[in-house]
């Protein structure tokens, strides 16, 4: 359903699925979904607005984790750089090369 979410003018809600695993092309899947939105906007107008902000954040967020918290990238490779002890809020290195953060 599309309904009223801060600044924006709708989001999409879906109901959430009960799932711990989930598969790359699932994630793929929903970030191209969170981007519906500024696709229409450029193929119904021709033009794209401010109004994708949310959207932008949450698959950038999600782009990221796919690389540095589940290892989902050929490039960076089968690691993760997420400290689940929560330890890291006191490090004030990230755990990578300048190197690596470029390619990330």
């Amino acid at each position: 359903t599309i309904v009223p979410r801060g600044q924006s003018l709708g989001a999409a809600w879906y109901l959430p699925e009960e799932r711990l695993i989930v598969r790359p092309e699932q994630m793929l899947d929903e970030m191209c979904a969170a981007l519906g939105g500024r696709a229409a906007e450029k193929v119904a107008f021709n033009k794209i607005s401010t109004g994708a902000l949310s959207d932008l954040e949450k698959v950038t967020k999600q782009a990221r984790a796919m690389v540095t918290v589940y290892g989902l990238n050929d490039k960076v490779g089968n690691l993760t750089y997420h400290d689940s002890s929560g330890q890291s809020e006191y490090n004030f290195t990230k755990p990578y090369s300048e190197k690596t953060s470029e390619l990330i």
